[in-house]
């Protein structure tokens, strides 16, 4: 997954400061930054889990445009933008490799219009998206973050690159790839509490899930902690990690699309003396395949309708 700011981000030209849509745009920006380092702060993975593709190329037009060179009449939150924001998102950025560099030859299968944004920089950043949608490195996936009102717009010109999926995004939660937050090293509940959210927020997104569902109290009891170390949650790979996290969400948000909720009868969860009736999810019903078989389930039991998550066997043949 590759992840692109629409250049209106990084650059307006001087009809849009005087119009003072850059205080807008810019300020969008500034609170995406904050919000991508809320939950990387949190994981330990400051300036790690969500990168932004450039290359030189766009990276130096930006600064042909910059307001200490063209001394815009407004420019308030532009300077600001430069003098303490650029510092931030330059943590991000993911240069082409040296072996990708933009060649003349690309054939243009993008084309990209913005009227807020100055030719030469939209250019830059065409240039940029063609080439990495040719690139022999490509994932199919590629998002660019956009301000909604002022988003640049993409046309497909060509059918060179028909094979690429380009999204335009109006959310950080689409940038996260949440199975990096799940790491042996800073995995606890704060950050399993975002992971969550973070699911949720792209199941939204997706169409998988309801913008409107409440969300059900929940703790998780030592024991699921001590049983997700010991089945190693965090060293399986991303769809592992996927599904896990997934299950959680939909049992927090009462929806049962795959998880297939069961209460056991003649089972219950003993805490203080007091018995529960114990209710499985699953994670994966029966293996991903013929390689791995596992019946993976999540175990929990409600108290004062509260969820509380007991336990994770990672190959529990119950037979239900």
């Amino acid at each position: 997954m590759k992840n692109y700011l629409d250049p209106v981000y990084l650059v307006v030209n001087e009809d849009t400061w005087k119009t003072r849509v850059y205080a807008e745009i810019f300020a969008s920006l500034v609170e995406i930054i904050d919000d991508i380092e809320e939950v990387e702060k949190d994981s330990n993975s400051l300036y790690k889990l969500v990168k932004f593709k450039f290359s030189e190329e766009l990276f130096s037009k930006i600064y042909d445009y910059n307001p200490f060179k063209n001394e815009p009449t407004v420019e308030n939150f532009y300077v600001k933008f430069f003098s303490d924001e650029l510092s931030r998102l330059t943590r991000r950025i993911d240069w082409c490799p040296s072996n990708c560099e933009i060649q003349d030859s690309v054939i243009s299968a993008f084309l990209c219009t913005n009227s807020h944004v100055p030719d030469e920089v939209l250019c830059a950043w065409e240039s940029l998206i063609n080439q990495c949608g040719s690139c022999s490195q490509q994932d199919s996936l590629l998002r660019i973050i956009s301000p909604l009102s002022y988003q640049t717009k993409i046309t497909l010109v060509s059918e060179q690159l028909i094979n690429i999926d380009f999204q335009q995004i109006t959310t950080v939660y689409e940038l996260f790839d949440i199975s990096q937050l799940l790491k042996k090293e800073t995995i606890n509940d704060k950050v399993m509490r975002k992971i969550i959210n973070i699911c949720y927020h792209q199941a939204v997104l997706t169409g998988r899930m309801s913008p409107n569902l409440l969300q059900q109290e929940y703790i998780f009891d030592s024991n699921f902690w001590r049983t997700i170390n010991s089945a190693k949650i965090t060293e399986e790979d991303t769809e592992y990690k996927l599904k896990f996290i997934d299950s959680l969400t939909q049992v927090i948000y009462a929806q049962d699309i795959d998880i297939r909720l069961h209460k056991y009868k003649n089972v219950k969860i003993t805490i203080d003396q007091k018995k529960y009736t114990k209710i499985s999810a699953d994670v994966f019903q029966m293996g991903r395949g013929t390689i791995d078989r596992r019946c993976s389930r999540i175990f929990f039991y409600k108290i004062n309708n509260q969820i509380c998550f007991y336990e994770f066997d990672p190959d529990s043949h119950a037979g239900e």
